[in-house]
């Protein structure tokens, strides 16, 4: 027999799923395991458990998995993905450029807040997945920045369509200011600028 006091409020069923369109997100990260690679022998994989603390999107579970640095030409060409993992949880260039081998481990990462770009997965297509990978806080920024203006850009899109498509009854395409409309620069005579120069 077991017994135990928990507040459940706000916390997702197991197994629910929340969509979340191709965006930016926050999440922390809750677990990170190592397992063998599955077609490289001797290679390994870290793979990353993930809470998405994103507003709109809280408490979403993510996974994704990333291989882990080796000597070999595959575990040398992921150095710039660990980079940017390291950097998502807080690490800085003073930090990491330092001219010595840093170790890196699951407690480098467990428990941090981190920055991912996520792209959902394809409706109706077999063996596809939501993908995460790790942005900068840098990268964070812009993109948000960017869907803030691709959002403003579509809205303002689609009510120049909807004036320039819709019904003449409705609304009228938009006119051109005449140039009279428009302040000119006062001409100025050479004694004005005289003065100005002074």
């Amino acid at each position: 027999m077991f017994q135990f006091t928990e507040n459940f409020t706000n916390v997702r069923p197991s197994g629910s799923y929340v969509a979340i369109p191709e965006r930016p997100i926050r999440a922390k990260i809750s677990e990170v395991k190592a397992h063998a690679h599955a077609s490289e022998p001797g290679a390994s994989v870290a793979e990353f458990f993930f809470t998405v603390t994103e507003a709109g999107f809280e408490g979403a579970a993510r996974r994704m998995r990333l291989r882990v640095v080796d000597g070999s030409e595959k575990g040398q060409k992921v150095k710039a993905l660990w980079r940017a993992a390291l950097e998502s949880v807080g690490y800085t260039a003073a930090q990491l450029d330092t001219g010595t081998a840093v170790t890196i481990g699951a407690a480098n990462f467990v428990g941090k807040d981190c920055y991912l770009f996520h792209t959902p997965r394809q409706e109706g297509v077999a063996n596809s997945y939501d993908d995460v990978n790790f942005i900068t806080p840098l990268a964070y920024t812009d993109r948000c920045r960017a869907l803030v203006a691709g959002v403003a850009a579509s809205a303002n899109h689609a009510a120049v369509t909807a004036t320039v498509t819709g019904p003449a009854t409705t609304a009228a395409a938009p006119v051109a200011a005449p140039l009279a409309a428009i302040p000119q620069p006062q001409a100025l005579s050479s004694a004005d600028l005289t003065n100005l120069l002074r």
